[in-house]
């Protein structure tokens, strides 16, 4: 018996669209992504599996078919393990790791061609996730500063008062530290390009290659720093030995006359650091400054995150009244949790009036469907329109 191409693409394709809207809907009207949904999902992904599997080796006796069976699986394992970990380190919410999962597993590899990084394409689709939601709030950013531009009028006399009382000794200070973070950041991530591309040279191994890539390699830390990963460059004794190490790389490309091709990945990486650099801050203080709202603590509820702010704040409340089984107050992925809220309204009990400070929450899921919409009308993920982009600007 033998099965259609478009009717196997539609058995992926379909429950794809079923699960995006479903979520997506779930996950803007409650807050959250169901798990009866994704039980349902998982339990379609298994089936399907199982039936392409008797398929191919029974029906059509085709190893080729079987062999792209076990690419998708492979994609799917690597996914399940990445997704898994970062939950397990509160990087990421059940739900959205669970989800990205089965998108993993569903989405074909065909529509990853123009970027595709072997054993794992997926990272293409999260890569793609991360930065449709960084766009979202740097265009938010953006129309929140134009609407309080068009709404204020602000007299000459007023903008020379606005600036006389400016503390410039800690604007230097900030600017300072600033600077040599990005520095910090840049060295660190140039490095682990550089030695990146000497494994490469030395292995030809292709996901090597794909990651040696500046603008790939930048655009993974940008989603890894943005929303994981805030502090990666804090460990200095890492960051020592990851320039050292870059440092030694290096000397192969000058004694091999490769210097244009170093200078190159210097060049690329200086450029990118900044652009990306600039855009994290940008979104970092646009959500510390606008995405954030006042609570009572009666009115907290579980699945809300707290501002490092009003978690400091609870942490020396915790310590004041020396509470040791709260000594470790740590906030999961998924927010605070039912005997979290209990021990914090136990904590302010007598302080009716008190508020807190909490992030406000925005949905995953429609920017998860919203990548793989690009993918489906235009056979492109969103990084290789950005890798257009850039090279326009270059």
């Amino acid at each position: 018996m033998f099965i259609p191409a478009i009717i196997l693409k539609s058995l992926f394709l379909i429950p794809i669209f079923i699960l995006g809207i479903v979520t997506s809907y779930s996950d803007i009207k409650y807050g959250k992504i169901k798990n009866s949904h994704l039980l349902w999902g998982g339990l379609y992904v298994l089936c399907l599996y199982t039936f392409l599997i008797i398929y191919s080796f029974f029906s059509l006796h085709q190893t080729d078919n079987l062999k792209y069976v076990a690419e998708l699986l492979l994609n799917g394992i690597i996914a399940f393990i990445i997704s898994y970990l970062l939950w397990h380190f509160n990087l990421w919410a059940a739900g959205d790791a669970k989800l990205f999962i089965l998108y993993s597993l569903l989405i074909p590899l065909e529509f990853y061609s123009k970027n595709y990084i072997p054993y794992f394409p997926s990272a293409i689709f999260l890569i793609d996730t991360f930065l449709i939601i960084g766009l979202f709030f740097f265009l938010k950013m953006l129309i929140k500063v134009i609407k309080l531009g068009l709404k204020s009028n602000i007299k000459l006399s007023s903008f020379v008062l606005y600036l006389s009382r400016i503390n410039y000794k800690n604007l230097y200070k900030n600017l300072k530290n600033n600077i040599l973070k990005m520095g910090k950041t840049f060295l660190v991530i140039t490095s682990i390009i550089i030695i990146l591309q000497y494994i490469q040279t030395k292995t030809d191994i292709i996901y090597l290659k794909v990651l040696s890539n500046p603008f790939v390699f930048y655009l993974l830390f940008f989603a890894l720093q943005m929303f994981f990963f805030k502090n990666l460059t804090k460990n200095k004794l890492l960051n020592i030995i990851i320039i050292l190490i870059g440092v030694m790389c290096s000397f192969p490309f000058i004694y091999a006359n490769k210097t244009i091709e170093l200078i190159s990945i210097i060049k690329n990486s200086l450029l990118l650091m900044i652009f990306m650099s600039f855009g994290i801050q940008l979104v970092y203080f646009y959500i510390d400054n606008y995405e954030i709202k006042k609570i009572a603590v009666k009115n907290l509820y579980a699945g809300c995150f707290l501002t490092s702010k009003s978690l400091l704040e609870v942490k020396n409340k915790i310590k004041e009244q020396n509470q040791e089984n709260s000594t470790n107050f740590l906030i999961n992925s998924d927010g605070l949790t039912k005997s979290q809220v209990h021990i914090i309204q136990k904590l302010f009990k007598n302080e009716p009036e008190k508020t807190l400070e909490i992030y406000e929450t925005f949905s995953f899921a429609p920017f998860m469907f919203l990548a793989f919409i690009i993918f489906f009308v235009s056979k492109m993920s969103f990084l290789s329109y950005l890798g257009y982009f850039v090279h326009l600007i270059k």
